[in-house]
């Protein structure tokens, strides 16, 4: 009797912890060389606790990612966990300025630099269509505050062109994880096939043995009984 096999899963499941790698790896060591390009320089405008406690968020959620993709479970949830982050950081920002007055004719705000790694995580654990959700929210936000004054007070332009670069960005690379992700899950269908084969083909041949013996059994008998018979002295015995 047949039984149901449970589909495979085993190059998805591979595939997702290679790229959670390749991921954790990149976003945490761009964090670390920013940590000092970008936050600390930071740290002279408005209170500096929101930077330090938020970033420290975020690197953290980073952290996580290395320790499950490297050495733990491969938990996806640490996506939703760097999104988060970043999200915690976007609306604090506010806070952490008030009170400022004048900034550098080039300033940028420090959350700049996480956009597309935190856009990249959401999109790669949402489900597609909530994925499409903060893939809008994350654009559209920092180009808002890149025309206000606490984001730079860039002019509607340049605003719109850094919020189609987080855009184009995270969609890039949301492509080519997707890519990846179908082509694993087509190998493992491909799996599922042969063993499915293999499997018929097992059982085919020994239900084909099994008849083989029942033929020999049978014949061994026959051939018996007319050999006892033709061995028989008396009409009686045969």
């Amino acid at each position: 009797m047949n039984s149901k096999r449970s589909p495979s899963t085993y190059a998805k499941t591979r595939i997702d912890r290679v790229i959670g790698r390749v991921f954790s790896l990149a976003a945490t060591g761009m964090s670390l060389v920013q940590l000092f390009l970008v936050a600390i320089p930071h740290l002279q405008f408005g209170h500096p606790g929101y930077l330090m406690v938020t970033l420290g968020l975020i690197l953290a959620a980073q952290l996580a990612a290395v320790y499950t993709f490297w050495f733990g479970s491969a938990n996806k949830r640490v996506y939703l966990l760097h999104g988060f982050a970043y999200t915690v950081a976007f609306f604090a920002y506010p806070f952490s300025m008030a009170g400022v007055e004048t900034l550098p004719a080039d300033y940028r705000s420090w959350i700049w630099w996480w956009t597309g790694t935190a856009t990249i995580a959401m999109t790669m654990f949402l489900p597609r269509w909530w994925s499409f959700v903060f893939l809008g929210f994350v654009p559209v936000s920092y180009f808002c505050l890149r025309l206000s004054f606490i984001g730079g007070g860039e002019d509607v332009g340049s605003a719109t062109l850094d919020g189609t670069y987080i855009l184009l960005y995270a969609m890039a690379v949301q492509a080519l994880v997707g890519m990846l992700r179908t082509a694993a899950a087509e190998v493992d269908v491909n799996n599922d096939l042969v063993a499915e084969s293999s499997a018929r083909r097992v059982e085919l041949d020994a239900t084909e043995m099994e008849r083989h013996k029942l033929d020999e059994l049978v014949h061994d008998q026959v051939l018996t009984t007319l050999i006892l018979a033709a061995n028989a002295e008396t009409a009686e015995r045969q």
